[in-house]
């Protein structure tokens, strides 16, 4: 069911389709990335308690909330060893450059552009681009950061190795003071 969806949400939306293959050709592990944080945020979203058309929408959040990478030079989003402080600021930019991607896009929902703006921001405020309080993130962006951090945790970079499933999910539940109590405890209950 999962599945059906995620392809509807791909085959409905010739935009998706299109900035879908932009980001392939731009990075294999975004785009790998962001159909796994797709996937996993229809599952979660469901535990949440969103309705059909919003589980819908998160699974286009999902595919689409990394597509602001395609604008980060190719030498910062591939390298090999820990990115510098000014590295790290450009591309902290990847969700602003995402959200400017798609803010012209009309049959785009604002929950599923304010999701891909907001899923670095934190429930502390110490997230990025905006450094957001917790009432002003959307749901949407609440389940995108823990299935982002999940993923990225999970999956082995040049810079990192991957961690397993069991740390990765502790780590996670370490996250109280960042993450949304109530996302965090839908993805546990559906992993």
């Amino acid at each position: 069911s999962i599945t059906d969806d995620l392809l509807r949400a791909i085959e409905d939306n010739d935009a998706v389709a299109v900035d879908i293959g932009a980001l392939k050709i731009s990075d294999e592990y975004t785009f790998k990335h962001s159909v796994d944080v797709a996937t996993m945020s229809m599952i979660v979203a469901r535990k949440y308690g969103l309705d059909d058309k919003q589980v819908y929408e998160i699974g286009i959040a999902g595919l689409l909330h990394d597509i602001g990478k395609s604008k980060v030079p190719n030498e910062i989003l591939n390298k090999a060893a820990r990115l510098t402080d000014e590295e790290f600021a450009i591309m902290k930019q990847h969700s602003v450059y995402g959200y400017r991607i798609l803010q012209s896009k009309e049959d785009l929902s604002m929950e599923i552009k304010l999701g891909v703006l907001q899923h670095h921001e934190k429930m502390n405020s110490h997230g990025y681009p905006l450094g957001f309080p917790s009432d002003k993130i959307t749901s949407y962006a609440k389940i995108l950061t823990v299935t982002d951090i999940y993923d990225a945790l999970v999956t082995e970079r040049p810079y990192k190795s991957a961690f397993s499933q069991r740390d990765a999910v502790e780590m996670i539940m370490s996250m109280t003071e960042e993450l949304d109590i109530t996302a965090m405890k839908s993805f546990l209950e559906s992993i």
